[in-house]
């Protein structure tokens, strides 16, 4: 992801911003692949106070 950053701070394109954000969205899913939740349930929180 690191890299894919770098590429798009270098060049500025939105082509290079838009393969940075790709990067990052598979990073950020569950091993399962299912996509992490930012409704404040997920696997990284549990925000059982707001229910």
């Amino acid at each position: 992801m690191e890299e894919a950053w770098e590429e798009f701070e270098v060049s500025g394109r939105v082509t290079d911003y838009l393969h940075f954000c790709a990067v990052r969205k598979e990073q950020e899913d569950k091993p399962d692949g299912t996509e992490c939740r930012n409704d404040g349930n997920c696997f990284k929180c549990n925000a059982s106070w707001r229910e």
